[in-house]
C-alpha cells in the first residue's frame, strides 16, 4: 500500500497538482501493468471532508493497482522540531510514501521528540521520518527553512533556523 498526506485548510486540499505528481510518479514506478493513476481531486471531491476553519491531513491510502483503499482525516498538530540528525540509512528506498514505515521509523529510533532524522543515502540527503525536504525555489506562501550542515566528515546537522518568507 502507498499512501499520500494532503494538507486540508479551511474546508480545501492544498497543493494538489505536486501531490498528484507524486502518485502519477508512484504509480509509473509500482503500479501493475495500466494500472490506472488515482484522481485526487476527484478522490477528494468525492468524500465529505472537515468543513469551516482549521487544518487538517487528508491521508489517502491506495494500492499497485490504482484503487484507493480509504481516506481519513485528522487535526493538524505540527512537531516542534528543533534538531535535525543525520542518520545514513544506504539501503533504505523510500521513493514512495509506503504504508509499511517500519525502515523509515527505525532512522529516528532513539531521538528526542524534538530531533529529526535527516536520512542520508551514501552521505546524499534522502529524507526524512515526517517532513518533506527542499532544496531551491520554494513557491510563494510556503514556510522555508534553513539547515546548516558541518563538514561531510561530521554526518551531523546543527538546528533549524527559520527565516522569512521571500516570495
Amino acid at each position: 500500500m502507498i499512501f499520500e498526506t494532503v494538507k486540508w485548510e479551511n474546508g480545501a486540499p492544498c497543493l494538489l497538482p505536486w501531490h498528484q505528481r507524486r502518485v502519477e510518479a508512484a504509480i509509473s514506478v509500482h503500479g501493475s501493468k495500466s494500472a490506472p493513476v488515482p484522481d485526487l481531486a476527484s478522490v477528494l471531491s468525492g468524500c465529505s471532508g472537515p468543513e469551516g476553519r482549521g487544518v487538517y491531513k487528508c491521508h489517502i491510502t491506495y494500492d499497485t493497482r490504482g484503487k484507493v483503499i480509504r481516506t481519513s482525516f485528522e487535526p493538524y498538530r505540527p512537531r516542534q522540531v528543533k534538531t535535525l540528525t543525520c542518520v545514513e540509512m544506504p539501503g533504505l528506498d523510500y521513493s514512495c510514501k509506503w504504508e509499511d514505515r517500519t525502515e523509515l521509523l527505525a532512522a529516528g529510533a532513539g531521538l528526542a521528540c524534538d530531533e529529526e532524522a535527516l536520512i542520508l543515502r551514501n552521505g546524499m540527503v534522502a529524507d526524512t521520518r515526517y517532513s518533506n525536504v527542499v532544496f531551491g525555489t520554494v513557491p510563494p506562501g510556503l514556510l522555508r527553512k534553513l539547515f546548516c550542515f558541518r563538514e561531510p566528515s561530521a554526518p551531523s546537522c546543527c538546528p533549524a533556523e527559520t527565516f522569512r518568507n521571500v516570495p
